[in-house]
């Protein structure tokens, strides 16, 4: 028979694994055609593999169970539902087909990103969490555009990855029911969890879901460089910081919607929720938003940038960032230098609060300037100029710093 013919039923069988396997030692002939449907993964250079429904996550599970090949491949794997032609958000439903086919077959997947999709209530079974938890070498959970049916799954999902470091929360989450579980209904901390991260504008509830998680005070690494003002309002930034007080190391928060406002209120809000004296093993703390022209313009930008730096450890703290924009400043180099002049000036008093006396342990006061590529070579070279005048004790002990950036 021609081979030709054979090649035609094997093409047949590409949804069949088990039996590729099998036609692959059957004669030479066979193997080419067989392993180009092994290796078929869809799994791409970089070892990421995106699942969009059921049509895609049922054969790529079957098919790594048969061959164990495309497993030491999969390391970065992104469930997707399908937008709409009206927008809106797909089913995430073939979650579950994924956790069933996958788990104990994929154990080089460190990066798990679920995104773009509605996870309903009923459509993915129970087990799904039983199934998550066979997920071992998941150090990184992503969650970008979900729409979760309660604050209760949320929670059960990151418990359920036993060996997951990092949380991050890049785009909207929300939750169909908001409502906080029974404090009786806990679930385990993973216990190398220690980066957490919320960079994207988010309701309320996305701060109220880690209280179904029993706390264990281990977070090292805290990223909020999204906050709306009901966050602060609320007081859960200060039970957060309160929690990891022992173990907290870098800190970042967007100050955005504090800016926003005027009088002694921003003050008692920063005092309540931003007092950094008990984190007493913090490193490095980032303060945004990228400070803009407008935001000089009041006098409690400075107030309050100085109230939090002045609460934190001397003993612990090495490295501090102020983020700042030159975006948005139209015109001539001068108006950009301008800009810069009235920047140092306005934190000049750093240079006594940071005194070398009572923070031993600083390193780096950096401001992360981000700017176009034209104003790049004038900004450094008048940069030691500005920052030996208003940075004296700093820039004698090379601590200050300008960092450029186009981004």
């Amino acid at each position: 028979m021609p081979l030709e013919v054979w090649e035609h039923v094997l093409d047949c069988l590409k949804d069949e694994p088990r039996t590729l396997r099998a036609t692959e030692v059957v004669c030479k002939a066979w193997r080419p055609r067989s392993r180009f449907h092994l290796n078929s993964t869809g799994i791409n250079d970089e070892g990421s593999r995106y699942l969009y429904g059921n049509e895609d996550a049922y054969p790529f599970g079957m098919l790594l169970q048969a061959d164990p090949r495309g497993r030491r491949m999969l390391a970065f794997m992104y469930v997707e539902g399908r937008t709409a032609e009206d927008g809106r958000q797909g089913s995430l439903a073939h979650l579950g087909t994924v956790a069933a086919t996958l788990a104990r077959f994929a154990p080089f997947l460190e990066n798990f990103e679920i995104r773009n999709g509605q996870w309903m209530a009923g459509t993915i079974h129970q087990d799904v969490f039983l199934h998550l938890s066979a997920f071992t070498s998941v150090k990184e959970l992503w969650l970008n555009g979900v729409t979760f049916p309660s604050i209760t799954v949320f929670g059960r999902l990151v418990c359920s990855l036993g060996s997951l470091g990092r949380l991050e929360i890049t785009g909207p989450l929300t939750f169909t029911d908001s409502r906080l579980p029974s404090s009786r209904r806990r679930w385990a901390f993973p216990p190398v969890l220690v980066k957490l991260g919320v960079t994207a504008r988010v309701s309320l509830d996305v701060f109220r879901s880690p209280v179904v998680i029993k706390p264990v005070n281990q977070y090292k690494f805290i990223d909020f460089t999204s906050a709306p003002l009901e966050v602060f309002q609320s007081l859960l930034i200060r039970r957060l910081l309160k929690n990891n007080r022992s173990s907290l190391e870098r800190f970042s928060i967007d100050l955005s919607s504090l800016l926003s406002m005027s009088g002694t209120a921003v003050h008692d809000l920063v005092g309540r929720n931003l007092d950094l004296s008990r984190n007493t093993v913090l490193r490095a703390l980032s303060l945004y938003p990228f400070l803009e022209e407008r935001h000089l313009t009041t006098t409690s930008t400075y107030d309050v940038y100085q109230q939090i730096i002045s609460t934190t450890s001397p003993d612990s703290l090495e490295t501090v960032d102020i983020r700042c924009s030159l975006r948005s400043t139209q015109g001539s180099t001068s108006d950009v230098l301008g800009f810069l002049n009235r920047l140092c000036r306005e934190f000049s008093p750093l240079d006594r609060v940071l005194s070398p006396e009572r923070y031993t342990a600083l390193r780096i006061v950096g401001f992360c300037v981000n700017c176009d590529e034209k104003f790049r070579e004038s900004l450094e070279d008048h940069w030691n100029t500005l920052a030996a005048i208003h940075f004296a004790n700093l820039h004698a002990r090379k601590l200050v710093r300008l960092y450029l950036s186009d981004r």
